[in-house]
């Protein structure tokens, strides 16, 4: 099993499952947002409670304040790197979000990667967004932050940091590109 690529074995991902539930209050399989801070300081996080709201909002699918457990389990990754690296890439994923949508649409994309910054054509922009289709788990040509979150990840993410730096704030590229 690549946890590379985002997939815990079934043992792991009943072990989380059976330890997230230990925070479900009320046994309805759900968590509320205090709830998921608390499960995010179990987990060795130190979330602050803005990147608490920002992971409920993003979780909460359908706007009833509650969290499905089981979405927790399936997008592990996601709050692990959010936890971490929440501000940056909550930043960078909002430039590219112009639209306050909660997605990144492809036409965006190639706009961006062909007008601002250092331009690229066409044909290298399609291609560059041919490399990241891979991320969209939908098939709708957007990509969600969760997603956005697993593309960032990939050592083939083409926006990485260039070798020997040690810290890149990634949304003064991302503010660059989308106002210029």
């Amino acid at each position: 099993m690549d946890l590379e690529d985002g997939e815990l074995p079934e043992a792991s991902k009943a072990e989380l499952w059976r330890c997230y539930k230990k925070f479900d209050t009320n046994d309805d399989d759900t968590v509320n947002p205090d709830e998921l801070g608390e499960i995010l300081r179990w987990s060795g996080f130190s979330p602050t409670d803005c990147q608490v709201k920002e992971l409920s909002d993003l979780f909460d699918k359908n706007g009833d304040g509650r969290l499905q457990i089981e979405e927790l389990v399936h997008h592990w990754r996601t709050i692990a790197q959010h936890s971490v690296h929440g501000n940056d890439l909550m930043a960078a994923f909002c430039c590219l979000d112009t639209e306050k949508t909660g997605i990144i649409r492809l036409p965006k994309l190639h706009k961006i990667l062909t007008s601002t910054g250092e331009k690229m054509t066409g044909q290298e922009a399609s291609k560059v967004l041919e490399s990241l289709m891979q991320f969209d788990r939908d098939g709708s040509g957007t990509f969600s932050y969760g997603e956005f979150v697993e593309m960032f990840m990939k050592e083939s993410f083409p926006f990485k940091k260039p070798e020997g730096v040690e810290k890149v704030d990634i949304t003064q590229n991302f503010e660059k590109k989308t106002t210029e």
